[in-house]
């Protein structure tokens, strides 16, 4: 399977976003400087996925992290929240499966929410795809 190896091509699919306007921090996620020790009273969710997730063509405020992370906050609860944008363009399954149980654990998520997006060709079916 491609790029199963090691992680490095989170490095090769995330560095070129940095010319543009998304800020990525120092793990390599879509989202504010976060540390590895999730903070007291937090609850620490991690979306991984394809560009749908990591939001190509969205500005940071406009992402599926984002606005969920903008939804918990307005419920007014005692427990703090944390979400976490961990996706990147070309994501493919297990690339999402080795990022989880090679990086995204050592930041103690208690959810991590995969999320997948299934591209048609215009001509396509469902049926056609599972054939593919």
């Amino acid at each position: 399977m491609r790029l199963l190896d090691d992680l490095s091509f989170l490095e090769q699919i995330i560095i070129p976003y940095k010319n543009s306007d998304d800020f990525i921090n120092s793990h390599g996620f879509r989202v504010h400087e976060i540390s590895k020790d999730k903070p007291e009273n937090t609850l620490r969710i991690i979306i991984v996925g394809c560009s749908t997730t990591y939001g190509i063509g969205s500005d940071d405020t406009n992402t599926i992290p984002a606005l969920l992370q903008k939804k918990l906050e307005k419920n007014n609860q005692p427990q703090l929240f944390e979400v976490i944008n961990a996706g990147f363009s070309g994501a493919i399954s297990p690339d999402e499966v080795k990022l989880i149980k090679e990086k995204l654990v050592d930041f103690s998520p208690d959810i991590v929410i995969a999320v997948s997006y299934t591209h048609l060709r215009a001509h396509e079916t469902e049926a056609d795809l599972v054939c593919r």
